[in-house]
């Protein structure tokens, strides 16, 4: 069957179909930004099993305790660095998803009330708007600085940073 189209034309979705494309979009970013917490709170949860396995040998009187130190600091390490990859990954399939919304919200013409608009406007605002025609942005706290986007990324941070403070302790009884 031969093409009815000129090679040189694109050909513009309807709106229904945008529409439909936007609810997937939105479906997967909901998705997205449910699995960035989910893999905080298995990475938190991996990792107080660490911290508590290394204490407990820390405090325990065996004489193999250096080597189990040491490896319990390594996949704490190592666990840690995955854990930003992992992150990493799922952050910047948010972002686009959020790509995506913003375009198919203008493209719907949702300028004012699309939930990736809103949200745009609402880390961009710098507090409570005085216009009583503009809607008060609950962000004005200032914690809002830090994304959430930067939060997974910065805790996983900070256990590599104590799991490397750790192994110098561990070390310390090799030593």
């Amino acid at each position: 069957m031969k093409n009815t189209l000129p090679s040189n034309s694109i050909t513009q979705p309807s709106d229904e179909v945008l529409l439909r494309a936007y609810e997937t979009v939105t479906q997967h970013w909901i998705h997205a930004e449910q699995e960035r917490w989910q893999i905080l709170y298995n990475f938190l949860t991996a990792n107080a099993i660490l911290v508590v396995a290394w204490s407990a040998v820390y405090s325990a009187t065996i004489t193999s305790k250096p080597v189990f130190l040491i490896t319990l600091s390594g996949v704490g390490l190592l666990v840690a660095l995955l854990w930003v990859a992992i992150c990493t990954r799922v952050n910047d399939f948010i972002g686009l998803y959020a790509d995506l919304g913003h375009k198919a919200e203008e493209r719907l013409r949702l300028h004012t009330y699309g939930p990736f608009q809103v949200a745009q406007r609402m880390r961009h605002t710098p507090g409570p708007k005085k216009n009583q025609q503009e809607e008060v942005h609950f962000l004005h706290w200032p914690g809002r600085k830090v994304s959430s986007r930067a939060f997974v990324l910065i805790i996983p941070c900070l256990f590599a940073m104590l799991y490397i403070v750790l192994m110098f302790l561990s070390i310390r009884f090799i030593a």
